[in-house]
């Protein structure tokens, strides 16, 4: 005899891995007044077409500091480092050529997704993210080669992850 409870709850429990996996089972639902299956367009994408890499600047006290600034558009979040969850993916501030002493991410908010139970943290809008480099590393006429990993959520589903290239001076 089938256990229909049972069924269920592995049901759930693969939806929710596949939704951690940026895997949508339900491509053509609307998920708010600002995300909706029509703008999404007729696939999802991935988190390339909801987060975007605004700058990188120098700071403007330690010219071993930059700033990368990221928007991420209404209706989406991506999750803050560190994750909530262990199936979550952090945002990282990657570099290729040169390691930061330090990497400073914002301050997150709590979100309540439909997906899982808990509250996680988050971020959403126009964030900041801060690495600071041993004094002398950084060129004064170039940024490093770098990358944010980022996965872009609504309340109900996860897009594919992304690495953002940081743009170059």
């Amino acid at each position: 005899m089938l256990d229909l409870h049972h069924s269920r709850s592995r049901s759930a429990a693969v939806g929710v891995v596949l939704l951690a996996m940026g895997v949508s089972l339900w491509p053509n639902r609307v998920f708010s007044d600002e995300v909706t299956s029509s703008n999404l367009g007729a696939k999802f994408g991935d988190t390339r077409d909801f987060v975007h890499v605004l700058d990188v600047k120098r700071s403007t006290t330690n010219d071993d500091e930059l700033v990368v600034t990221l928007r991420i558009d209404p209706g989406f979040h991506i999750n803050a480092n560190p994750a909530s969850l262990a199936f979550l993916l952090p945002t990282r501030l990657m570099f290729g050529d040169v390691e930061p002493t330090r990497v400073v991410y914002p301050s997150p908010i709590q979100f309540k997704p439909k997906f899982v139970d808990d509250i996680i943290d988050v971020y959403e809008g126009t964030i900041g993210i801060e690495a600071l480099f041993p004094s002398g590393t950084l060129s004064q006429t170039s940024i490093p080669q770098g990358t944010v990993a980022a996965q872009a959520c609504t309340d109900e589903v996860c897009l594919p992850p992304a690495e953002l290239p940081l743009p170059r001076e």
